[in-house]
């Protein structure tokens, strides 16, 4: 390899009468458009909009988890205990961030292990 800088084949009809000097400064500055387009179609992907409260384990006492998804769900105790005992299952799905980690402290007072997921967008 000599070291020289070529230019593609059959551009040198555009890079006629440009100095070397000028055509690296162009070609610095055509790669450095390729790296500003390149990282903001990276950083351009929206925050998701929803998110989902899971139950991963139960704790300690099987009762309050039942009480506390309860409260949350507004389901009747039957259903509440059969949630339960299926963990690791979604508790609430498709929630703003806010409401869903809201929830999740509340689970987790109730002695649960629980995460919040990201879920289908709206």
């Amino acid at each position: 390899m000599s070291g020289r800088l070529t230019a593609p084949p059959g551009s040198d009809v555009v890079l006629k009468g440009i100095t070397t000097m000028r055509r690296i400064v162009l070609l610095c500055i055509c790669f450095a458009a390729l790296a500003v387009g390149c990282s903001s179609q990276k950083h351009s992907q929206p925050d998701p909009a929803a998110f989902d409260v899971v139950i991963t384990a139960v704790g300690q006492s099987k009762i309050l988890a039942i009480k506390g998804v309860r409260e949350v769900t507004g389901l009747g105790l039957k259903n509440a205990k059969d949630l339960v005992e299926s963990a690791p299952v979604a508790v609430r799905k498709d929630l703003p961030k806010a409401e869903a980690e809201d929830i999740a402290q509340k689970l987790r007072g109730s002695g649960m292990t629980v995460e919040v997921r990201v879920g289908r967008s709206r």
